[in-house]
């Protein structure tokens, strides 16, 4: 098999590995002269080629271990970086399905945390159920979660600190526009309009805090 490995300058940490001209990841280029004893061929035979896999094998989980280790992740997050090398599918597959394994990739652990962080901080269901989606966690993998932690009393709380914010930005507006503002605003942040609209009608629009 044809061997090539490329860098884009000279100083380049990494290099990208190519076997009969497709791409099977990178190597840090003093693993890389250290595998093949500082000298790296053109041409691998099938063992070589077989070794040479395995070495990016090990590698690319290694990376992605450490990158698990530092913050929790889902398979998304997992798999998304490790596109970012350009490691083969394979590599990718088998490095998932070993941190899946071992416990370092966890979906359901991944949205609990998730939603119950950003529950704290305020965000609406619609805001937690969208952006967990375009992290490919199926619905009902934490639906659970959002029921445990956005329950009515939290939820009601979260729009009322949303509306003093919005009062104390809006001050000096008419109270028709003062409304206008404040009901967009945390209809595109997906809070239920019904609901907001039940506390903001609480408030004296005309007068300031």
């Amino acid at each position: 098999m044809k061997l090539r490995c490329s860098t884009k300058t000279e100083k380049d940490y990494y290099a990208s590995i190519y076997l009969d001209n497709h791409k099977w990841g990178v190597l840090p280029r003093k693993a890389l002269h250290s595998f093949f004893d500082q000298i790296v061929p053109s041409e691998l035979d099938e063992n070589e080629a077989h070794a040479l896999i395995e070495l990016l094998r090990n590698f690319a989980l290694e990376k992605l271990l450490d990158y698990l280790a530092k913050f929790e992740r889902c398979t998304y997050l997992a798999r998304s970086y490790l596109q970012r090398y350009g490691f083969d599918r394979s590599i990718i597959d088998y490095c998932i399905g070993e941190a899946l394994a071992k416990g370092f990739v966890d979906d359901t652990r991944f949205a609990e945390i998730y939603i119950r962080s950003f529950a704290q901080s305020g965000k609406s269901r619609k805001q937690i159920s969208t952006k967990l989606r375009t992290l490919q966690i199926p619905l009902a993998v934490f639906e659970q979660f959002l029921d445990e932690y956005l329950d009515k009393d939290n939820q009601i709380l979260a729009i009322t600190e949303e509306i003093n914010k919005l009062l104390h930005n809006t001050q000096g507006l008419a109270p028709r526009k003062r409304r206008e503002k404040i009901l967009g605003s945390l209809y595109r942040k997906g809070f239920e309009i019904s609901s907001v609209m039940r506390i903001l009608d609480q408030y004296d629009l005309n007068s300031d805090l």
